[in-house]
């Protein structure tokens, strides 16, 4: 898999590179003020034209970007362009044997280029300029002044010489190039002299095409980058989108790559398709190998934590210590968390464009065939996913993780985990067809919801519990007035509604009254009285009734579902918490009377001349919430929440001799 990747990526870093063409240089070479003419022949590739062209070649003051890098100490300007400038900035160079560093701009009208070179002046105060070229007169004149010291060319001597001169800027103009298309900066450099042997290698691009310059002295110029990275005076839309899906593609960042995918994919400027599906290939690849590695080392935490047969033989709950368990749960947790916050949104936007593809295909056979490929690739997309639904995969080892998490109240770390659950249950059932099938929108807006109801609920009640294995009962009231807010709510809910139909019934009773007095009246028709009282009234009060049945049955079921279930959820886990603090608080007892001698536990009570009925002294053994708070009765626990330490103790110590009544 990974070599496959490797393979896209060496094809991402080749894409869109243009069909080069040839630019020949030949001519006379005019080496610095010599008379010395060499011919020189040399090419250099260049972008797509049809055009040759042949320049005379001539060098004046110019140098090569590797003599100006030497001079730089190997460092590299950095180059601005912006409102018809080229701003560089110099870092520390060599000032020693150089009076002057300039640079010259032309914009090329046919590639829309800007060609830069830089000119050099040796200092003839230092040494008498020769003949020679601007390199090996530059290097006459420094070895002039090291006066045969090795040591003169470390950095360190020539700063305590003063031969360096601190960062500088240069700041020229350049022809308007045309805003609508794309415009790099390029070096002029000069061919390479070969006599200076301490030129620092430099690379040529494939980035230039010219037509004759009108002045002599950019002839003979080979063409480097300024920089690693291109320096754009202008760039295109189009340009933008490109460079930023191959930068996404090399960086194999999913984020990244899901980002580009989307620009690519919405825009109007270009046509992306070869690049899409590149970008699209290599990230499926990337999330497979993700998947992969994360699943596996989430399995390998799984089987860690749960205990073995050794270690439940033994009563341990775990398969590993505290310390060592909390350190694999929250990598168990960042695994989970990563495929929330950069798997899912790839994958998602993947679902959406293959998802709104379908619904744009028609019916014929090549769509069809389409339409097949696309619901393959969703099912691969949801297996993915699913893989993530660790209740699903591996439910009691899972089931082990989210109880350690619980126990040791680690909010932050399940909140990860049970965000990184939800998402895999919702968006895995992101697909065309099935019972549980839904749409993109669909599984987010039910994530968001289960996600919310996370925070209110399970998280909030693994804090309540942790404060209640703590010994605070605080949980306890609240969760009580909790219960009593619900309960006092749904009785004024009912009696709103019992007032609402109280209305109702007065209504009808007086709509009715009036209705027979309008009609049995004295000396009005007996027979349209009797059909009222017998028939209107009766089927009035018929009607009013079915409706009124209806009305309660719906309101009873409002009513269940706002309240009753509420109210019993409450109740519940206030039992539970109940559970959890009386046991706390036993088990605390336990460990206190083991931890209180060494011999017989009721040593404790020996020497002692008080009486004991009211409990231990030093033990506070609070169960509120469970009933009273004393040992009065017998037998331990009496089913209301009070527990009896004493038993069957009926006498109390009356000596320092007191003896086991039991013995």
């Amino acid at each position: 898999m990974k070599k496959a990747i490797q393979l896209k990526l060496l094809v991402c870093s080749l894409l869109m590179v243009p069909a080069s063409a040839k630019v020949v240089f030949t001519g006379t070479s005019s080496i610095g003020s010599g008379s010395s003419n060499t011919s020189t022949t040399g090419s250099v590739d260049v972008g797509p034209s049809s055009r040759s062209t042949t320049v005379e070649c001539r060098r004046d003051n110019a140098v090569s970007y590797g003599f100006m890098k030497t001079l730089l100490l190997g460092n590299t300007p950095k180059f601005t362009v912006a409102n018809g400038k080229v701003i560089i900035d110099m870092p520390t160079r060599v000032s020693a044997c150089i009076s002057d560093i300039s640079a010259e701009a032309i914009t090329n009208p046919v590639d829309n280029n800007i060609y830069l070179k830089f000119d050099v002046q040796v200092d003839s105060s230092a040494y008498p300029a020769g003949s020679d070229s601007i390199e090996k007169e530059y290097e006459k004149c420094m070895n002039h002044l090291a006066g045969g010291d090795p040591n003169f060319f470390k950095v360190q001597n020539l700063i305590d010489k003063g031969h360096l001169a601190s960062p500088s800027r240069i700041t020229i103009d350049h022809p308007n190039i045309d805003q609508s298309r794309n415009s790099e900066l390029v070096i002029a450099s000069t061919n390479k002299d070969l006599d200076y042997r301490d030129d620092m290698p430099f690379g040529l691009a494939s980035v230039a095409q010219h037509t004759s310059f009108s002045k002599p002295s950019f002839n003979c110029m080979d063409f480097a980058k300024p920089a690693e990275r291109k320096i754009m005076a202008n760039t295109t839309p189009e340009y933008d989108l490109r460079e930023e899906a191959i930068a996404a593609c090399n960086g194999k960042n999913l984020t990244d790559i899901a980002d580009s995918l989307k620009k690519l994919r919405s825009s109007s400027g270009g046509n992306y398709d070869d690049l899409t599906r590149l970008l699209s290939g290599i990230q499926h690849s990337l999330i497979e190998d993700e998947v992969e590695e994360m699943v596996t080392r989430m399995e390998e935490i799984e089987r860690d934590i749960a205990p073995s047969a050794e270690d439940i033989e033994n009563g341990d709950e775990y398969g590993v210590s505290r310390d060592k368990r909390k350190e694999l749960l929250r990598e168990y947790a960042n695994h989970m968390n990563k495929f929330s916050k950069e798997l899912i949104p790839a994958l998602k936007s993947e679902l959406e464009h293959l998802m709104t593809e379908y619904d744009e295909l028609g019916e014929s056979t090549e769509d069809e065939r389409r339409k097949d490929q696309i619901t393959d690739k969703i099912q691969e997309i949801n297996d993915l996913i699913a893989k993530f639904n660790r209740q699903n995969e591996n439910g009691a080892e899972y089931k082990r993780v989210i109880a350690a998490l619980r126990e040791e109240n680690m909010q932050t770390s399940g909140r990860k985990v049970l965000t990184g659950i939800i998402h895999a249950q919702e968006f895995s059932n992101v697909k065309l067809e099935g019972a549980n099938k839904r749409t993109v929108d669909k599984a987010e807006t039910n994530s968001d919801k289960a996600i919310s109801r996370l925070e209110r609920g399970t998280l909030a009640d693994w804090g309540d519990e942790a404060l209640l294995r703590a010994g605070d009962k605080s949980p306890l009231a609240r969760r009580r007035k909790i219960i009593q807010g619900l309960q006092e709510r749904a009785a004024k809910d009912r009696q709103q509604q019992q007032a609402k139909l109280s209305a109702y019934d007065d209504y009808i009773q007086s709509y009715a009254k009036d209705l027979v007095s309008s009609y049995c009246t004295s000396g009005g028709n007996y027979q349209d009285c009797m059909t009222v009282q017998s028939t209107y009234v009766p089927y009035i009060y018929n009607q009013y009734m079915g409706w009124k049945q209806n009305s309660m049955s719906d309101y009873n079921s409002y009513f269940n579902n706002r309240y009753g279930s509420a109210i019993s959820e409450q109740r519940s886990t206030l039992g539970r918490f109940n559970n959890i603090y009386r046991t706390t608080q036993l088990n605390n007892l336990q460990s206190q009377l083991a931890s209180a001698s060494s011999g017989s536990p009721f040593d404790l009570w020996t020497g002692d001349t008080s009486s004991y009925s009211n409990g231990i002294p030093g033990f506070n053994l609070d169960l509120g919430g469970l009933g009273q708070t004393n040992f009065q009765t017998s037998n331990g626990w009496n089913g209301q929440g009070n527990f009896n330490l004493m038993g069957n103790q009926t006498r109390s110590p009356s000596s320092g001799n007191w003896s086991n009544p039991w013995q």
